[in-house]
């Protein structure tokens, strides 16, 4: 089958002096990426509606942040843990940083700081200089090989291996990268590219950006945190922070999809990469919404529990220790009632016959719930449906 957009994007190819024909397309085959794109679509729009307090979306975008950091920078090597890289993220901007693995955490932490910025309709616009400023950013103080921050790469290299579709051989020279970079960035910022829908804008500005592999390191990062912008430009919540931690969490399917695009036939088609996209474009999603979810669930089950004070269906100690199993613990056993540090001054004045009847009530009318083979009382998220 032949693909074909359902836009229309215009194809450019170009003859590089040294690596053959280069294209610039955003062909796909619809019965592949249509379901998918509409899956997305509809699943984006009934999640981006859910109602969430000013307080839970700062915790959630920081939460997305720190993921996907941890995940774009694990992409490249970095193995530092996800603990570790909060730590890095915690730290005021003055602390001197160790090593190589914390500098790359902190690069990330001062580019995804773009995405707090302010949005017009200039924004849209993916220029050279924004590219190469966020690429200084991400490297300037790194010990890479012959990689100088902001800059064209002048030499060739190789990406990829055998057990991820191949070694895949970028343009060589520094004057094709030049010219492949003006068509990219003319090719994206084009009245048919802005047109298209968004997801797919940053799908294809991603591709082919890596593709072209304009640095001598960090082209992954700087590729990843592009598509992540035009997202976020677009008005699109969750995603641009998602999609990075998306990649790594399915390292090996996100470069067997890049192979397998850069290695088709058909050399505008770039379906199997989109497809991988929209993959996790719904991962994404649903993932946002059992969040979302979690925090209405919360707020739901805390005036609730109000309410049952006001009404005198359970006391003022065991409205705390259920808020306090809320808010901080979810799960306890009874022996935390009198050692956990959060929940020993609730009970240091009680007898142990008294906390069996706090949480035999609360198991009986279904505030909590008991798992017998873990011996722990959980909070019951789904009490009220």
């Amino acid at each position: 089958m032949v693909s074909k957009t359902m836009s229309k994007v215009p194809v450019v190819e170009h003859l590089t002096h040294k690596s053959g024909k280069f294209i610039f397309s955003c062909e796909y085959d619809p019965e592949v990426i249509m379901p998918k794109m509409i899956a997305a679509t509809i699943l984006y729009s009934a999640v981006s509606e859910l109602p969430i307090l000013p307080q839970y979306s700062a915790q959630l975008k920081e939460d997305l942040i720190r993921r996907s950091i941890f995940g774009t920078a694990a992409i490249e090597g970095n193995k530092l843990t996800e603990d570790e890289v909060s730590e890095v993220l915690s730290k005021e901007k003055k602390t001197k940083l160790k090593n190589q693995a914390e500098l790359e955490i902190d690069g990330l932490k001062r580019i995804y700081k773009l995405l707090d910025g302010k949005k017009s309709e200039d924004t849209w616009i993916v220029r050279e200089k924004l590219i190469k400023n966020v690429h200084h950013v991400l490297t300037a103080r790194l010990d890479y090989y012959h990689n100088s921050p902001g800059n064209y790469r002048n030499e060739p290299v190789f990406v990829g291996n055998a057990e991820h579709g191949g070694v895949y051989k970028p343009p060589k020279t520094l004057s094709d990268i030049k010219t492949l970079m003006g068509i990219f960035t003319e090719w994206i910022n084009s009245e048919e590219m802005k047109a298209v829908d968004p997801m797919i804008r940053a799908c294809a500005a991603h591709y082919h950006l890596a593709k072209i592999h304009p640095f001598q390191d960090g082209n992954g990062r700087t590729s990843r945190f592009i598509e992540a912008m035009i997202l976020d430009r677009a008005g699109i919540k969750y995603l641009p922070q998602m999609m990075s931690n998306y990649y790594y969490k399915n390292i090996d399917d996100y470069f067997i999809s890049f192979s397998k695009t850069q290695r088709a036939n058909n050399k505008q088609d770039i379906t199997p990469f989109l497809s991988f996209y929209f993959d996790g474009i719904i991962s994404s999603i649903k993932d946002i919404k059992e969040q979302v979810t979690f925090f209405i669930r919360k707020l739901s089950l805390k005036d609730f529990y109000y309410f049952q004070k006001r009404d005198k269906k359970i006391t003022q100690r065991q409205l705390e220790l259920l808020l306090l199993a809320l808010e901080t613990l979810i799960e306890f056993s009874f022996s935390d009632l009198f050692s956990h540090p959060v929940l020993k001054p609730l009970y240091r004045d009680v007898s142990e016959s008294t906390a069996r009847r706090d949480l035999k009530k609360l198991c009986d009318n279904g505030y909590l719930q008991f798992h017998d083979e873990q011996k722990k009382y959980r909070t019951n998220l789904l009490l009220l449906g």
